[in-house]
C-alpha cells in the first residue's frame, strides 16, 4: 500500500510538473509576442509621428529659406533703384559749333527755347544755374531723349517732373513750380493731360 500511495504521488508530481513545464513556455510565448507587437506598435507610430514632424520642420526651414530670398530680391531691387537715382546721367546739349554744355540729368529744371539758342535752367553747388547754348529745342530734345523724367511740357520748354513741388492753373494751362528754381515753367493745354498724369503718377527711370 505504502508503494502504491508513493508511486501515485510520483505520478501526480511528474504530471504536475509536465503541465507547468509547458505552460511556462507558453505565457513567455504569448508575452514576447505581446511585447514584440507592442515594440512594433510602438516604433511605427514613432515613425509616423516622427515623420510628420520631421517633415513639418523641413516645410519650416523651407519657408524660412523663401522668405529669406524674397527678402533678398526685394533689398536688391531696392538698392538697384536708390542707384539709379543716384548714378550721374551726364547730358550734352549741344548745336552746331563747338559750344557744349554737359550737366547731370538729375540737376536740371528746365529747357527753354530763345530764337537760336536754348537756356538750360539747373542746379549746381545748391544754387540755380543757367546758360545759353546755341542749339534747337529738336536737338535738346534728342539730348534728354533717354531720359523719361525729363519731358515737353510747352512749344518753348522741356521741363524735369522729379523736380515739380506745386502746379498751378487749371486744365487751360498750368505753371509748375520747381524744388530749388527761381523760375516757374509753363504747361500748355496740349500737354497739360500727359504732364498731369506724369506728375500724379510718377514716373520711371
Amino acid at each position: 500500500m505504502k508503494k502504491k500511495r508513493i508511486a501515485m504521488l510520483l505520478a501526480a508530481a511528474l504530471t504536475f510538473s509536465q503541465s507547468m513545464g509547458a505552460a511556462i513556455p507558453v505565457a513567455a510565448e504569448e508575452l514576447t509576442a505581446d511585447t514584440g507587437q507592442e515594440t512594433a506598435e510602438t516604433e511605427e507610430s514613432v515613425q509616423e509621428n516622427g515623420g510628420s514632424e520631421i517633415t513639418g520642420e523641413t516645410a519650416s526651414v523651407s519657408d524660412l529659406e523663401d522668405d529669406e530670398e524674397l527678402s533678398l530680391q526685394d533689398d536688391a531691387e531696392n538698392a538697384e533703384e536708390v542707384a539709379e537715382e543716384e548714378t550721374p546721367m551726364q547730358l550734352v546739349f549741344s548745336g552746331g559749333t563747338k559750344e557744349m554744355l554737359e550737366v547731370d540729368a538729375h540737376t536740371l529744371f528746365y529747357v527753354e527755347a530763345e530764337g537760336n539758342y536754348i537756356r538750360v535752367a539747373y542746379s549746381s553747388a545748391d544754387k540755380m544755374q543757367q546758360k545759353l547754348v546755341r542749339a534747337t529745342m529738336k536737338q535738346a530734345e534728342e539730348a534728354v531723349a533717354a531720359c523719361p523724367f525729363i519731358v515737353r511740357c510747352h512749344r518753348a520748354f522741356l521741363v524735369n517732373i522729379r523736380t515739380v513741388v506745386k502746379v498751378d492753373g487749371n486744365s487751360q494751362g498750368y505753371r509748375l513750380r520747381l524744388e530749388g528754381c527761381t523760375e516757374e515753367v509753363p504747361v500748355s493745354r496740349g500737354y497739360a493731360k500727359e504732364i498731369k498724369t506724369l506728375i500724379e503718377g510718377g514716373t520711371e527711370g
